[in-house]
């Protein structure tokens, strides 16, 4: 192994071991395990990570899975993924650590692995409002929204979607999804989750057999294209529903403003199927451009106005879906 590579090695993995001591936790209860970050170690962890070769990252994630930083063996997977590192490097890291089921770039991108159970889904962050019932076709406000599902997930194997409402899991009702989160966070891979749910208006039964793959945390650079789409309501009052951003296989100009007319009457048509038509706009118009950044700013300004006051005192609500056509 190079000289270059060693010192590399060992700068990340020291870097760990330092990190856990500052925490903001002690870890003098358990010894063999690291303390959680704080946010600043977190940023400069990640950013340490993301600024080393595929074989460091490999050799690193061997290393720290058998020592008293292997709570930060997710995050160098989850980067390893991020970065297409291939089943080299996983090979490597297997080679190297002797333990099995390591993620490689060859599951969905932005999965992570564990061996606590997860459904793979994400929630609405708000309560649900009497405004979104209404949308919803709800006679009273209650359970956790679904705005999205993850690729090779527990939910979207189960077929749960987007403005699906949770309404009880095993049998206790939620409505509020840090409370569900953490039930959900008690269970392990394998667990039958009996859910009760909302969808077209009327409550539905599924067992969810939860998995190991959580939710992708972002969108993966490298795309010729990307898009979100935006269904603004002009009634004060009601609901204004935007998708997340995905990428696109098209990238001129003229092909990106015609695939977004395509994706606004494909959102608007699942919108249809699941809203009560007086909540959903004459027209969803999809915002598409060339690179990842340039459609990212876009969504950012749209996403701020509607958190201004103004919008606040009309009396406006966004729900953001995680929707791809």
């Amino acid at each position: 192994m190079p000289t270059k590579l060693r010192f590399f090695i060992r700068f990340a993995t020291s870097v760990a071991a330092i990190a856990s001591v500052t925490g903001c936790q002690s870890a003098s209860n358990n010894p063999s395990q690291a303390a959680p970050l704080d946010a600043k170690a977190t940023e400069f962890m990640y950013s340490t990570y993301r600024s080393s070769n595929c074989d460091v990252l490999a050799t690193t994630l061997a290393q720290t899975q058998s020592s008293n930083t292997s709570n930060y063996a997710a995050m160098i997977r989850q980067v390893m993924t991020e970065k297409k590192c291939g089943a080299e490097q996983a090979s490597l890291a297997q080679m190297n650590s002797g333990v099995g089921g390591l993620v490689t770039p060859s599951t969905p991108s932005g999965e992570v692995k564990d061996s606590k159970g997860k459904l793979g889904v994400y929630f609405n962050k708000n309560e649900m409002t009497p405004e979104l019932a209404q949308a919803l076709g709800m006679p009273t406000p209650r359970g956790v929204l679904v705005t999205g599902t993850g690729v090779g997930g527990a939910a979207e194997a189960a077929g749960l979607r987007s403005l699906d409402v949770i309404l009880t899991a095993d049998d206790s009702a939620y409505n509020n999804s840090d409370a569900l989160r953490a039930y959900i966070g008690t269970l392990s891979v394998g667990h039958p989750l009996k859910l009760t749910f909302w969808r077209n208006r009327a409550e539905q039964n599924l067992v969810v057999v939860l998995g190991n793959v959580a939710s992708p945390t972002s969108v993966a650079d490298g795309a010729p294209g990307y898009c979100y789409v935006s269904a603004p309501s002009a009634t004060p009052g009601l609901i204004s529903w935007r998708s997340s951003i995905f990428p696109v296989s098209v990238s001129t100009p003229s092909s990106l403003q015609e695939h977004g007319k395509e994706v606004g009457a494909l959102f608007r048509s699942y919108l249809l199927q699941n809203v009560s038509s007086a909540h959903v706009s004459e027209t969803a118009v999809g915002i598409c451009n060339a690179g990842l950044g340039n459609v990212a700013s876009i969504w950012k300004a749209d996403v701020s106005s509607t958190q201004n006051q103004k919008y606040q005192e009309w009396g406006g609500e966004t729900v953001d879906l995680v929707w791809k056509p």
